[in-house]
């Protein structure tokens, strides 16, 4: 028997199963997950790692990393499985130019109801544990092929804008639209 001091309080005991709940995103491989976002952290534009369910269906591991831009980091999804990207996207403004760290969360159209409900609540837990490490502005969803098809830098520009990508009947909604539209028109 332990001594009355070593015992922990039923309140301790608590405490220490709600550090570690049952649906808690865990890596295959730590370091190779923290190695891989330190890469996409110091590496610049255009770097990449993903991230894919291990065999037990729960545990992320590394799926690949590399400095090939989107087509890289989109290129192994596949139709059945859920993959997380951190994506360091080159984001234009003028003559502005910097780097966007974005999440992009590919979910199958072949996946199961129950693999998607879990996807996201580790989507949420991934963003969550990576932020420190690696400053994230944002997230992209996609749930199709189609959509990883016509994912670009300038359409996660345009998502991290929060506007749309005008179109030929529709102007541009970024900020330059509205200073045009709210100047005064002359009446010479």
């Amino acid at each position: 028997k332990k001594p009355a001091a070593e015992k922990k309080a039923p309140a301790e005991k608590k405490a220490d199963k709600a550090d570690a709940p049952a649906d808690a995103l865990r890596f295959e491989d730590a370091s190779a997950a923290e190695s891989a976002i330190a890469a996409v952290r110091s590496g610049g534009a255009g770097h990449w790692a993903r991230f894919g369910y291990a065999a037990d269906g729960a545990t992320l591991a590394v799926r690949g990393r590399g400095a090939d831009g989107l087509a890289g980091a989109l290129g192994g999804l596949a139709a059945d499985a859920v993959a997380y990207v951190l994506y360091a996207s080159a984001q234009t403004d003028g003559d502005f130019a910097t780097v966007k760290n974005v999440l992009i969360t590919h979910v199958g159209s072949a996946v199961k109801p129950v693999v998607r409900a879990r996807s996201a609540q580790h989507r949420v837990n991934l963003y969550a544990r990576v932020t420190p490490a690696l400053p994230l502005a944002g997230e992209v969803q996609l749930s199709g092929e189609a959509e990883v098809a016509e994912l670009s830098d300038a359409k996660i520009h345009q998502k991290l804008l929060g506007s749309r990508v005008p179109s030929a009947d529709q102007p541009a909604t970024g900020a330059p639209a509205r200073a045009a539209a709210a100047a005064p028109v002359s009446s010479e």
